[in-house]
């Protein structure tokens, strides 16, 4: 049943009930989330409703947002938070539905502290932290996400999809993280991109992205090890982070040593100084160390090498325990010969988990399992315009375009 005629059904009957009440409609709240100082967007802003912080986005990489609101939720209170800024609260009143909002958030001040108030090294400290994550992670569970990527072919975009997805995941002592996936509704669209080349005439390598990548962030613990291998390689600072409300976070950045002739990455991850959990992680392959990437063979002389990435991170604390909350994930790769070929993909994929279910679940059953990794083969398989519910996330003005553009080239997948 579509969520228009799931909201139709609600409100006819509550009208046979309730005849002298209005006939209310589900509305959206949109708006952008800028840095109070630096008038820059937010991306990745936390934007959701006081009465249940499951009902809620997070804001794209242009800071945009756009947030479906119940009619029965029509009074509730809006609240935005990102770690490192204050949190602000709105109250939702009919004004909050007419026009797009900017809301301004104001960076908490962090204090450099000197890093063997940790009373250990940082590389030992992030373990710990990656550690008590992992502990304190909800598992098994199952994940209620909305799920997109995109895929680019020397700066064409050839691959678009979106799905709503459920992840079954548990994680396991000593071993990566079981994952099953469920597709609920999914669309996609494809445009091949064919690369022609002198010596071996043309040539399309296969492009996809393995759907059950992102959910095996949830084990904080394995990923850390993919993040920072060896702390000898890096510099460290520590800072603290306290709001006006007790919360209280260590900031510890982390970028390689210029010495160090590796592929290395640096970023920045925001630990709860209570908890000992990781809040958020974002990390980069920094230019001085692309040099270093290693070049791994293909079948038939063919090379490939990392040249970009890019990551963010999100748990959320559930009680006592945590959970992931959303995950963003680029890369790009180059693909060459010693000849003429030369392609370099580019791969985005995220995922916003918007409920969670814990307790007595069970495994999915055989026949509801998505086995094909790649979800384009799926194709356009919905009933209802998902990505514009509560469930979706909003795409930036240049996805829109690609999205329109790989539509306008296939309409029919």
């Amino acid at each position: 049943m579509s969520v228009l005629k799931s909201t139709f059904l609600f409100i006819f009957f509550y009208t046979l009930v309730i005849p002298c009440k209005s006939q209310e409609k589900n509305r959206f709240i949109v708006g952008i989330i800028r840095d109070g100082n630096s008038n820059a967007p937010i991306p990745y802003a936390n934007i959701y409703l006081k009465s249940d912080k499951y009902a809620g986005t997070v804001s794209n990489t242009d800071g945009r947002f756009k947030l479906l609101v119940a009619a029965t939720l029509n009074k509730d209170s809006l609240l935005i938070s990102f770690v490192g800024y204050k949190t602000t609260k709105i109250y939702i009143e009919e004004s909050t539905f007419s026009q797009s909002m900017s809301i301004f958030l104001t960076e908490l001040p962090v204090v450099l502290k000197d890093i063997q108030v940790l009373g250990t090294t940082p590389f030992t400290f992030l373990k710990l932290a990656a550690k008590k994550t992992t502990e304190k992670s909800i598992s098994p569970t199952i994940l209620n996400c909305y799920y997109r990527e995109f895929i680019s072919k020397n700066g064409r975009f050839t691959k678009f999809a979106d799905a709503l997805v459920d992840y079954f995941v548990e994680i396991r002592e000593e071993k990566n993280p079981y994952v099953q996936v469920r597709v609920m509704e999914s669309r996609a669209k494809y445009v091949p991109v064919v690369i022609e080349t002198k010596s071996m005439g043309d040539i399309n390598i296969p492009q996809q992205v393995d759907i059950e990548m992102l959910p095996y962030f949830l084990d904080a613990q394995r990923r850390l090890n993919n993040i920072v291998e060896n702390g000898d390689d890096y510099n460290f600072d520590l800072y603290e982070v306290s709001d006006s409300v007790g919360n209280e976070f260590y900031k510890v950045s982390f970028a390689p040593k210029q010495e160090i002739k590796k592929q290395l990455l640096e970023g920045i991850f925001f630990i709860d100084k209570s908890s000992s959990v990781i809040r958020s992680v974002q990390y980069n392959l920094p230019d001085s160390h692309k040099p270093y990437s290693k070049i791994h063979k293909l079948p038939f002389g063919m090379r490939n090498q990392l040249t970009a990435a890019t990551v963010y991170i999100q748990y959320h604390m559930i009680g006592e325990k945590c959970q992931l909350k959303y995950v963003k994930l680029s890369v790009s790769v180059h693909v060459f010969d010693k000849k003429d070929f030369d392609v370099t993909h580019v791969f985005s994929n995220e995922m916003l988990v918007n409920d969670f279910e814990e307790g007595n679940i069970k495994k999915f059953e055989s026949n509801e399992l998505w086995r094909k990794k790649s979800i384009y083969k799926r194709g356009n398989n919905y009933k209802s315009k998902f990505w514009e519910g509560k469930r979706g996330l909003l795409a930036t003005e240049e996805e829109q375009k690609i999205i329109e553009s790989l539509s306008s080239n296939n309409s029919s997948n």
